[in-house]
């Protein structure tokens, strides 16, 4: 049966604006397209918002691992302008990286199963056709059940301290939705949602390049940084500046940056996801 609904899909996928496969639910070739998400790739895209920019370098290896590093840095040059922070994930761990330090973050995922797409039986999914800035893309929401994310919710809280001053339950995503072009099973788009509806985070890809070799230098930690281990973003925020450190002003600007709250999102929202995925997958054994 499982080779049937993917092969189904699989003709649904090569067909241009046939959305459905006879005899197979919408939500089940949801599932299969979003399975499609994991196959080895490598890319380079570009993501603005915010006034700030994010280069994003990732690879997925055969063994399911994942490389991935994302340079951000504002738009615009300014007396306020902190300095260009660098995200890391790579074997060891999750990283922050400044132009003295590598900070490797102390958070609920030490993997990079917080990126991968939640794909549960539980789970419910709804599958739709839309244009994203002119790609034809399938569009899936995936619909967290009530019962894990409170699930989630509850531990978080008692983790409180590694995002403090917060609603925890504002953070965490309800849903997720996808834009994946239809050619190329490339997401192009993901937002993930709060119960309230509102966005909580999301990443909107251009100038993307796909299958592009992508150096191992990319993604190691650069031998001559100091390296720490933090447990939130404020603790990133203020560690002393290391020997290498080139400016101390732009570093003392960085340290008061509010736009860093951002990134601190962006690892929060990603453990949460991890965390769904990993009662779900605790409920089944």
């Amino acid at each position: 049966m499982q080779k049937l609904i993917y092969c189904a899909v699989c003709l649904s996928l090569l067909v241009p604006g046939l959305l459905l496969a006879d005899g197979i639910s919408s939500s089940e070739q949801a599932k299969e397209i979003l399975r499609q998400l994991r196959a080895p790739r490598s890319f380079y895209a570009e993501d603005v918002q915010k006034g700030m920019k994010t280069k994003v370098y990732q690879r997925l290896n055969p063994d399911g691992t994942e490389d991935t590093r994302l340079e951000t840095e504002p738009l615009q040059q300014n007396t306020n302008t902190p300095i260009k922070v660098v995200q890391i994930v790579n074997r060891e761990g999750r990283w922050l990286i400044r132009q003295d330090i590598a900070a490797r973050m102390d958070m609920l995922t030490e993997s990079s199963e917080g990126s991968k797409p939640v794909i549960d039986d539980d789970f419910g999914y709804t599958l739709s056709e839309a244009l994203f800035n002119g790609v034809e893309c399938f569009v899936i929401v995936v619909t967290i059940p009530t019962k894990t994310l409170e699930a989630a919710i509850k531990v978080i809280e008692n983790r409180s301290s590694r995002l403090p001053n917060v609603n925890v339950a504002d953070l965490i995503p309800a849903k997720r939705k996808y834009y994946i072009g239809k050619t190329n099973s490339f997401t192009y788009s993901l937002q993930n949602i709060s119960r309230t509806g509102d966005i909580i985070s999301e990443q909107n890809y251009s100038n993307v390049q796909l299958n592009i070799a992508l150096s191992d230098d990319l993604f190691t930690i650069p031998k001559d940084l100091t390296r720490a281990v933090v447990k939130n973003l404020n603790d990133f925020k203020t560690l002393p500046p290391g020997p290498q450190i080139a400016s101390p002003d732009k570093l003392a600007n960085f340290k008061n940056a509010s736009w860093v709250k951002t990134i601190a999102v962006s690892f929060f929202v990603l453990s949460s996801v991890f965390l769904i995925i990993y009662l779900g997958l605790k409920k089944k054994t």
